[in-house]
This record gives structure tokens, C-alpha cells and sequence, in this order.
């Protein structure tokens, strides 16, 4: 856990975040699998747009790029 700046996320902390290339253009990347998905040039705008659409109205717009919680987790496999 450690804090850090909305902005500073990375294209593969996008990736991780659920951004994934568009059906139907693999050059560009979306976000969301609503009736509506937004395809942008690189992972981080559509990772922008994602944060808009669920933090604009309640006040922590993109824009802000406010110091935000980042947390890590790690897949351990074989534990019982």
C-alpha cells in the first residue's frame, strides 16, 4: 500500500485496471462493457475516461489528480 497522484498511473496499471483493446480495432482501447463502450488512442485516456465517468459527479474529477491509495496484490498459488 502506498500513496501516489491519480496521473502517475502507468499504461500496464491500466491493463491491470481492466482496460482492454477494442472488439473492434485493436489499436485503440476501451474501458467498460456497458451497451455504450468508448474507444481512446492509449490505455491511459481510456482509463481517464473510466475514472470520470465514476468519480466527476461526486466531486475527484481526473483533472484534480488527487493523492490517491494504491494497492498491490500478489496471486500465491499452492497455498491450502
Amino acid at each position: 500500500v502506498r500513496a501516489e497522484r491519480l496521473q502517475d498511473i502507468t499504461w500496464e496499471d491500466c491493463l491491470l485496471e481492466g482496460i482492454t483493446h477494442c472488439d473492434w480495432d485493436v489499436s485503440l482501447w476501451q474501458h467498460g462493457e456497458s451497451a455504450e463502450i468508448m474507444c481512446h488512442d492509449t490505455p491511459t485516456l481510456a482509463y481517464r475516461a473510466e475514472w470520470d465517468l465514476l468519480n466527476a459527479k461526486r466531486g475527484h474529477p481526473w483533472g484534480n489528480n488527487e493523492w490517491i491509495w494504491r494497492y498491490e496484490y500478489e496471486l500465491l498459488r499452492g497455498i491450502a
